[in-house]
């Protein structure tokens, strides 16, 4: 009887695990850009960075694509695309600091879920951009970013 209700309760709980899993990954950011609003998958930005007093929203290539192809911006202009937005990155944080994104230095936040590489000063995300790590934010960057290894 006990092991029959640990051996459900253990089901019950990988169950609801997966579930907000699949959720956290389900979760969009929308931005406004000019006169349109982006829905952008989380998985589709590699970070956001301070953009004088607002901020820079950098994606991956295949989003960058999608969203030129979507509004018709030439191939040439693709290159080195990013949305620019009103919104501080501190307020991107507070919004997705539950969501995988992580502060590198004061000036940008990085979705860990494109960490390909971590070598103690600077990060490789996917695409091959790297990103400095301040010495400042460095044990909060690592304890992230091994967490979410872990559970993923």
């Amino acid at each position: 009887m006990k092991d029959s209700l640990l051996k459900e309760g253990k089901i019950q709980l990988i169950e609801t695990l997966q579930e907000a899993r699949k959720r956290n990954n389900c979760y969009k950011l929308t931005v406004p850009w000019g006169t349109h609003m982006l829905t952008l998958r989380l998985s589709d930005i590699l970070y956001i960075a301070i953009l004088k007093k607002q901020s820079e929203i950098y994606l991956t290539e295949s989003c960058t694509r999608e969203i030129a192809r979507l509004l018709n911006i030439s191939e040439k202009d693709v290159k080195g695309f990013t949305i620019k937005s009103k919104r501080k990155v501190e307020e991107y944080y507070n919004e997705l600091k539950d969501h995988g994104f992580v502060y590198a230095k004061v000036s940008y936040i990085i979705n860990v879920r494109h960490v390909t590489g971590y070598f103690k000063e600077y990060v490789q995300l996917t695409g091959g951009t790297q990103l400095a790590v301040a010495r400042s934010k460095r044990a909060q960057f690592e304890k992230e970013l091994s967490s979410f290894w872990e559970r993923n």
